[in-house]
This record gives C-alpha cells, sequence and structure tokens, in this order.
C-alpha cells in the first residue's frame, strides 16, 4: 500500500514483509522521488554543494548589480565612511560630525578592512577600492540568507524554509537593497 504524502515524507510504505530487503526498497523508492523533485534540492541549503551556489550568486550580485547609483546613503552609510577611516581626506555627511554622531562606526570599520589590506599589500586601485567594501558586505548578506533559511526551517520545517528561502532570494527588494553597503541591510 502506497500513499504520497507531504514532502517531508516523500512515499509512506507498509511493506508485508518487514525484512531488509524491503526496506531497501524503501529508501530506494524515496530517494527516486526525491530525485525526480527538483527543487527538492535546489533550496536544500544543508548540502554544501547547494549552498556554495547559491553564495556565489549572491556574491556575484553584490559586486555586479552594485554598480550603479540607487540611493545616496549607500555611500554616505558606508563605504565614503570606510574610505575616510583608511585614507582620509573625506568630508562627512551630517550624521557622522562629532555634534551629533548618529551612526555606528562598527560597520564603516569593517568595511574599511578589506580597503586596508589591499593599501598595506599594495593593491589599492581605483576598482580594487570600489569593490571591497562590496566584498566585505557579500559576507554578511551570505551569512544572512543562510541564518534566514536555518531559522525559518526550525521554526516552520524544512518545506516552509525552502519556498520561503526561493521568495526571499528571488525579492527585488532584496537584490536591490541587501547587496548595498547600507547600515540598515546590516540591521
Amino acid at each position: 500500500k502506497r500513499q504520497i504524502m507531504d514532502t517531508d515524507q516523500i512515499i509512506k510504505t507498509t511493506p508485508v514483509d518487514k525484512d531488509a530487503g524491503s526496506k531497501e526498497i524503501e529508501a530506494e523508492e524515496k530517494d527516486r522521488v526525491r530525485s525526480n523533485f527538483f527543487l527538492y534540492d535546489l533550496f536544500n541549503l544543508e548540502k554544501k554543494s547547494i549552498f556554495y551556489f547559491w553564495a556565489i550568486i549572491r556574491v556575484l550580485e553584490c559586486l555586479l548589480m552594485s554598480r550603479n547609483y540607487l540611493y545616496a546613503d549607500e555611500y554616505w552609510q558606508g563605504t565614503e565612511v570606510a574610505y575616510n577611516i583608511v585614507y582620509g581626506g573625506v568630508h562627512l555627511p551630517w550624521e557622522w560630525q562629532t555634534n551629533f554622531r548618529l551612526r555606528n562606526v562598527i560597520y564603516p570599520y569593517y568595511l574599511a578592512i578589506p580597503m586596508w589590506l589591499a593599501k598595506v599589500v599594495g593593491l589599492d586601485t581605483p576598482l580594487v577600492i570600489r569593490l571591497a567594501p562590496y566584498v566585505a558586505h557579500s559576507v554578511i548578506a551570505v551569512a544572512s540568507d543562510y541564518y534566514f533559511y536555518k531559522v525559518t526551517k526550525k521554526l516552520m520545517g524544512i518545506q516552509v524554509a525552502r519556498v520561503t528561502f526561493l521568495y526571499y532570494f528571488t525579492n527585488q527588494f532584496f537584490n536591490s537593497f541587501m547587496i548595498r553597503c547600507f547600515s540598515n541591510s546590516v540591521e
């Protein structure tokens, strides 16, 4: 007797003979059904190869899709401040002036690390300095993706986590703002 169940219990079988052979057949049947369901594994971040696939896509988004000017705070909240930390000579926005000090310095210092490393090594070309904060930010974006998946899986189950990750990863807002060096993206 076979019943197709939800994808957590792909196929539930009740064999007449409960020997080792029937358990192997049951396992093979589950694997066959899972392999036929393309999305079953495509969003399973528990597999390292799938995680690396989505991580590479997110890093490429951070590096390639952030070449245009979207919003001034992208620069004022992080990259200009990070550049000022490493090179100096930048007139900072009002929220960074000593009279106000509204922003936290942790994020700009984090973005300054790859700039500083490039300066120390002597690779501080304009392209490297422009991309360095986005490389640092892509690490945060990938970690955000992964832990979003983990929390959703823990609270709602693996199937909900996979579908939610699909919507999260293809959301236009996240693909426009989350990949940019806003301090709000980190928050």
